[in-house]
Order: structure tokens, then sequence, then C-alpha cells
């Protein structure tokens, strides 16, 4: 009997050796959210900054950001308010805050910061490239090769990556302009277009201090669909992983409890539809403006009123109305019956008679009427997606979900 209960301990112990190995080799190599790369805590802590330059209505300023290569970075930023426009800082009290993240190949827009600033916001513009504003790398900055950003690229050390740093250095930003007497923390929003808007989708779901989020054109599931799916598909084994389950926004997004406006053009030929959508579905506070015929760039995306008008209501700042949308919706028998906000007086059924959502599929724009608040039409024979979208008196554009038929 002591033979045979040694043998059983020996076989119990060898089995749950083997479990535990499985388990340990079944973990994935970087884990969720929970305990992100990201260290939240020394991100969300004010960064040593000076300002270089005042000059024009904006102060250039170059603050600390996340370890690079054995040091802080360099991160280099415009920064404006009504009152860095106006020459008398003493009027800026109270500020809600917008923090703006560039694209692909994009930089430091003093423009953009002092546009928000026009509306009453304090705004930083940074450059995630490791750029100062004369084009220069700074000393401390990322390094690129030949100017060209390595999205996709990842090393061992993971600091290195050029994603990593972005991601940070948008926390960074934010951690500043909140740091600034004249702003309030409470009233703070950020908003990117392209690869800032696909910041703007991970962050938003991993800074939990921002209190309305406006990601234009970029979105989630990058590796399941549009342009940049082949890019990450050509990287090694590890990197993939890595995007997967770290670096993709349909990570984060989720845990957002804000409100995003989710913005795109019908064939944008990044950021394709069915990626776009099912990103959006992971939030539950969401909001879409989906605009046919709307072009890739940051002018493009400047010039939506939506956006600003979005965060503003979101941040209650004075005299701002939330901009007009589609309340309800009800689809029965191929037919589309709506109810739309009060300060709605413009609607559209968009469809595609294509069967896919490509950016090459043709989407036909047609006005319907609105009778009081309640829209009340017929779905198109033969189109396979639709979606209705709504226009208010000040131009803003918001749509429904897309649906297929």
């Amino acid at each position: 009997m002591e033979k045979i209960g040694k043998r059983h301990s020996k076989n119990k112990l060898r089995f749950t050796v083997i479990i535990l190995l499985n388990a340990i080799f079944a973990l994935p190599l970087f884990s969720k959210p929970e305990s992100t790369i990201w260290n939240q805590a020394e991100l969300y802590m004010k960064p040593e900054y000076r300002i270089i330059s005042k000059q024009n209505g904006v102060y250039g300023i170059i603050y600390k950001g996340a370890m690079y290569k054995g040091a802080r970075s360099e991160v280099f930023a415009y920064y404006s308010t009504p009152g860095i426009l106006k020459g008398d800082t003493t009027i800026d009290k109270n500020l809600p805050a917008v923090v703006c993240v560039h694209g692909g190949g994009g930089k430091a827009y003093s423009q953009w910061a002092k546009s928000w600033a026009q509306k009453g916001f304090a705004a930083i513009s940074m450059d995630l490239r490791g750029y100062g504003p004369d084009s220069l790398r700074l000393a401390n900055g990322f390094v690129e090769n030949n100017f060209k950003t390595p999205f996709f690229t990842c090393y061992d050390d993971f600091t290195s990556d050029w994603f990593y740093q972005a991601v940070a250095n948008v926390v960074y930003a934010h951690s500043l302009i909140s740091s600034f007497k004249e702003v309030n923390p409470q009233k703070t929003a950020i908003t990117g277009v392209s690869w800032g808007g696909i910041i703007t989708t991970l962050v938003a779901g991993l800074d939990n201090r921002f209190k309305v989020a406006c990601p234009v054109y970029g979105c989630g599931l990058l590796y399941k669909s549009g342009s940049m799916a082949p890019q990450i598909a050509r990287q090694p084994e590890f990197a993939q992983q890595r995007w997967k389950e770290q670096y993709d926004p349909s990570v984060y997004v989720g845990n957002a409890q804000i409100p995003i406006l989710f913005v795109n053009g019908t064939n944008d030929n990044h950021f394709f539809l069915d990626q776009f959508s099912d990103t959006y579905k992971l939030v539950k506070n969401r909001d879409i403006s989906l605009r046919v015929g709307l072009k890739h760039g940051h002018g493009p995306a400047w010039q939506l009123p939506e956006v600003q008008n979005y965060i503003a209501a979101a941040l209650k700042v004075s005299n701002t109305t939330t901009p007009g949308k589609v309340t309800e919706i009800k689809v029965t028998n191929k037919k589309i019956i709506a109810i739309v906000s009060n300060n709605v007086n413009k609607a559209f059924l968009n469809y595609t008679l294509s069967n896919n959502l490509s950016p090459k599929s043709e989407w036909i724009e047609q006005a319907i009427s609105i009778d009081g608040n309640k829209i009340d039409c017929e779905i198109v024979p033969d189109c396979k997606y639709w979606f209705l979208s709504v226009e208010d008196q000040a131009k803003n554009r918001t749509s429904t979900e897309i649906y297929s038929n």
C-alpha cells in the first residue's frame, strides 16, 4: 500500500506540473489592459516642461515624455488658449481643454491648437515623431528612419516601439495640460485624425480622466481589415501578437465610460467600414458621424463642425447645443421609422448596392423628408447596406449605425 501511495503521489505531482505548464504556455505574451504595458500611475504625473517660444497666438513647449533609450524622451507641442490669442492670459480661467493627436506623417500643428482656442478651449497639439518646430530631431526625440514612422515595428524592448511612445506621450500631454492653472481638469477631451484617431480610440479606454473623445477615421481591429492589416501580417509573430493583445484599440475602447463620437467617410481607403462598425459596437455610449464622400486628411477632418460641437456639448461649454441625431429607429417590412431630435432640419438615406463594405463600394445619398420629428421611408430595393444621417442648423452631421438589408 505504501508503494502504491507513493506512485499515486508522484503521478499526481506530475499531472499538476503538466497542468501548470500548459496554463503558463497558454497565457498570452502580453496581458490584457488590467496590467497594460503602459504605467498609468506614472503617465498621470505632470511631466517637466519648458516654454521655448511665444508668438502668433501660440506657445511652443517641450515636455518630458516616456523613457526612451535610457532617458526621458523630449516632445514638442504647440499650446494655445483664448488669452494667449489675445495677448492677455489673465482672462484664462476654468477653461475646457482638448488634446489634439496628429495623423501619420503629421506634426504639431499651431493652427489646430489656435482653432480650438478661438472656440474658448485650451488646446495642445504635440509632435509624436521626435521633431521640433524646425523639423529637426530633438535631442532625445523619437528616432525615425529617413522621416518614415515605423508604425508597426516592434522591438524586444517595447519602450522602443513608436506606438508605445506615441500613446504614452499623448497621455503625458493630457497630464501636462490638466496641470495648468487656467484649465479645468474635469473638462478635458481628446480628438485625433487617422493614426491620431487610432491613438484616440485606444486612449479613450486607457486614460479615464478624459470626459469625451472624438476619433476621426481611425478605429480598431487593424489586423483584421483595412489597409493596415497586410502590414501587420508581414511582421514577426511576436509583433503580431503584441499588436493584437496590447496595441489594437479594440482591446481598450470597450472600457471607455465616456461619450465617443466615431467619425469616418464611407469610402475611406485606410479604415474600412467593417472594422469601423465593429469598433464602435464595442462602445456603449457612442455616437456616429458617417459621411458619403468624406476625404481623408487633417484638412477635411478640421472642417467638420460636429467634432468641436460634440466635444463642447459633452463638456457643457456655454452657448453650445448637442448636435442633432436620430434618437429612435425601427425597421419593419422594408420600412424605416425613425425619431430625430428637435434641432434636426435635414435627413438622408445613404445606401449601397454593393455586396461588401470595401472603399470601392458606391454609396448614394438620398434626401428624405421629416414630418415634425419623424422619418418614415422605404428601404431601397436591392440595397445591401444602408444608414440614416441627419443634419442640424449648425450643419453637424450624425448617423445611425450601418444596417444590412
